[in-house]
């Protein structure tokens, strides 16, 4: 209801001054959002009031539409905040709508205002004024009631009461920008007060002024809007949230990332936090490890482990990949900082490492070993000496010590050169091995003479070589005697008598001259094989003979040799002895009939035991296979034909497309006179003698009989030119008058190979 009210005086102090003519300013104590508002010479409040700056002259002033004004009336007037319809109001005032306590009951014009049971309001003295608004009253009136019609009640609004003005008055207004709650006033705490001036100051809702005004409240700091917060400034942050977010006002742990202190340390959300597993060029030379401490990486400088990130040893003033503690080793190698390096030969262990063991010729060195050892020599140490009888050899290097052998006490005499020597008596014999040898006056052994060598041995007795015995060495020399200056035997030799050279591919073993010599065995050849070669007493069969040879052990019918086997022919030249086969089958090595040339281009013309590859023009074919052949070949034969035409015929496929020449013939056999016969051939285009076919191409007019004296066969041949781009040939004979034979037909492009 308090709402609907507050709408209603609004929508009043909207509406009436454009009705009345009249415009308004705010004057001392009117509600107000800034100086704009109020009247020249007044300014606004932070409690939202128009005041003069050095008076607090009461009352309003009306403007009307010329700009001229008009003092709002005499009299008393509270003006007090108050809240409608008279709380707040010391009795004998009214609250306004715009929060004002006013006098009331007085008449006349300019007398202060009544307020009936509802809260309306009249003029003092005035009567009803003809379209006076609810409300209001005008000299001459009284206002009829709340409506804007001056009906007695308002149905949109039935319990609003009237809106309370000033006599005369034309408009009370809120400020446009004042908040619609908690209108400035006197308060007793923060709690009477809007958020706008949320502070009670000198019991008068008010902003803050200074941090002083905040003690005890919110914050304790004034923020320039006049509100308190908790913080402006580092001032007003202690302890862990020493910092002043200026954003929000708050005081937190860290502001930028400067705030906190050492490496690895980054600001979120107002906490430093450290930062973990990666980089920080910011503040870490190193890294950040797991924990968001600052280490070192590998190959940086370190004084202990404890540096050095993922607990990596330190070794040499680096963060190592591992402990590198070996002698020849270190990690701070120029190239390879912070990774174990063997040491180059010639180096020596770097500081704080053991250095190399052994002195003197034994002393150890980096050899660049990959464990990090040192090496040390293995050769020979000190010098060989003599004391007296004692004998000291020299020594040899483990290790890095000399470790010398132990002494030698010799019996006659030391030398550094040669040790202990002095092991005989002065012409005493020995034997050392086959050597004779004679201790001399240094007790030395001296070798005798030469050694014993071959049949003489030495006697150790005597220590020289004697005679030994000389058997029979071999089959082929006798027994001898022994040179013991030589150490030969003389042993003779055999020139006669048998022996066994060992040989099983030699026989009739003989000696001769000492040695014994036997006659090879001679293996004999076998068919279409030379001779073998004995080995080890067996004669295997040699090797195949050459293709092509005649051999004689072979059957008269396969006279000649082809891979170790009898063979009738290798090649035509050996089937001349038969002119009905003159030719040599190379698979079957067999003499048959004449073979086609490679040219020929026809399918089996030579009729050779069938008519495959020939046909009839005009079915069924009438011609038949007859075995005469035309050179007598048996197993061969010929095609017969009577009163035929085009059979027999063949379409050959050609192998160039180029056109030219061709060679067309063929044998044929008329054996009555009369007979005719003819053979011809046309090109064509496509592969199937079916288009584009040339003029034919035949051996000549029919052929008479007559003209052929006697029965024999004979031959024909003509040339025939193909068009470029021939891919068959139709060849065909008929045209028959009794019966002809023909056999032997060609097609081909060679003159010299035409069948």
């Amino acid at each position: 209801m308090k709402n609907r009210r507050f709408v209603r005086s609004m929508i009043l102090a909207l509406v009436l001054p454009g009705i009345m003519g009249l415009s308004c300013v705010k004057r001392d104590w009117d509600v107000c959002a800034s100086n704009a508002p109020c009247k020249p010479g007044y300014v606004c409040t932070e409690d939202w009031r128009c005041v003069l700056p050095d008076s607090g002259t009461d009352g309003l002033v009306a403007v009307d539409s010329h700009g001229s004004t008009d003092a709002a009336g005499a009299g008393e007037r509270d003006w007090s905040v108050c809240s409608p319809p008279a709380e707040m109001c010391q009795p004998g005032f009214a609250c306004t709508a715009d929060f004002r306590c006013v006098p009331v009951g007085g008449g006349g014009s300019d007398g202060p205002l009544n307020i009936d049971s509802r809260g309306l309001s009249d003029a003092a003295g005035g009567g009803a004024g003809s379209g006076g608004m609810g409300g209001f009253g005008g000299s001459g009136g009284a206002s009829a009631g709340p409506g804007l019609d001056g009906s007695a009640a308002d149905s949109a609004l039935p319990d609003a009461p009237a809106v309370v003005t000033p006599p005369d008055a034309r408009t009370v207004d809120l400020a446009p920008d004042a908040p619609t709650v908690d209108a400035p006033g006197t308060c007793s705490t923060d709690k009477d007060c809007s958020s706008q001036s949320p502070l009670c100051l000198d019991n008068r809702c008010a902003k803050c002024a200074g941090d002083t005004d905040c003690e005890g409240r919110n914050g304790p700091a004034c923020t320039s809007s006049g509100l308190c917060v908790a913080c402006t400034a580092d001032k007003h942050c202690t302890g862990v949230a020493g910092k002043c977010d200026t954003t929000t006002n708050q005081c937190v742990g860290c502001v930028t990332r400067s705030d906190c202190a050492g490496a690895c340390q980054t600001c979120t959300n107002g906490v430093c936090t450290a930062i973990k597993n990666q980089d920080d060029s910011a503040s870490c030379a190193g890294t950040c490890d797991s924990t968001g401490a600052c280490k070192k990486t590998k190959g940086q400088t370190c004084k202990a482990a404890a540096d050095c990130v993922g607990g990596i040893p330190c070794a040499d003033g680096r963060c190592c990949d591992k402990a590198c503690d070996g002698s020849c080793e270190a990690c701070d190698v120029y190239g390879h900082l912070g990774t174990c390096t063997a040491l180059a030969s010639g180096d020596t262990p770097h500081s704080g490492h053991n250095p190399c063991g052994g002195t003197g010729a034994c002393a150890g060195s980096c050899g660049g070993n990959t464990d990090g050892s040192c090496t040390y020599p293995t050769g020979t140490c000190g010098s060989a000496n003599c004391s007296g009888k004692t004998y000291q050899a020299a020594g040899t290097c483990n290790a890095g010590t000399c470790n010398a052998p132990y002494q030698e006490i010799c019996q006659f005499l030391c030398s550094t050169t040669l040790g202990c020597t002095g092991d005989c008596s002065l012409d005493q014999k020995r034997c050392s091995g086959s050597q004779p040898q004679t201790c001399d006056a240094n007790g030395t052994w001296q070798n005798t003479g030469s050694a014993c060598s071959g049949c003489a041995t030495c006697s150790p007795p005597t220590g020289t070589c004697v005679a030994g015995t000389c058997p029979d060495p071999d089959q082929c020399h006798s027994a001898g005697t022994c040179d013991t200056t030589t150490g030969l035997c003389s042993n003779p030799a055999k020139n006669t008598g048998s022996c066994n050279d060992g040989n099983a591919c030699t026989e009739y073993d003989t000696c001769k001259a000492g040695v014994c010599v036997g006659t090879p065995v001679t293996c004999a050849a076998s068919t279409c094989h030379v001779a073998g070669t004995c080995s080890a007493g067996n004669c295997p069969t040699g090797g195949p003979a050459t293709d092509g040879t005649l051999d004689s052990t072979c059957p008269t019918s396969t006279p000649r040799c082809y891979s170790g086997g009898c063979v009738e022919c290798l090649s035509d030249q050996h089937c001349t002895a038969n002119p009905s086969k003159p030719s040599c089958d190379v698979a079957t090595h067999r003499c048959v009939c004449r073979r086609p040339s490679a040219g020929n281009l026809v399918q089996n013309p030579g009729f050779d035991s069938n008519l495959a590859g020939w046909s009839a023009y005009w079915p069924p074919m009438t011609s038949s296979w007859a075995s005469d052949d035309s050179e007598g070949c048996q197993g061969s034969g010929s095609i017969a034909g009577s009163n035929t035409e085009l059979d027999p015929m063949q379409c050959v496929p050609l192998s160039s497309w180029t056109g030219g020449t061709y060679y067309f013939g063929a044998k044929f056999k008329l054996p009555l006179t009369g007979n005719l016969t003819k053979c011809e051939v046309s090109f064509f285009l496509d592969g199937s003698c079916s288009a584009g076919g040339s003029a034919s191409f035949t051996m000549g007019p029919g052929v008479d009989y007559g003209s052929y004296p006697g029965t024999g066969w004979r031959n024909f041949s003509v040339t025939a030119t193909a068009p470029y781009g021939a891919h068959s040939a139709f060849v065909a004979c008929g045209f028959d008058i009794n019966t002809t034979q023909r056999d032997e037909i060609y097609l081909n492009q060679s003159p010299d190979q035409q069948y």
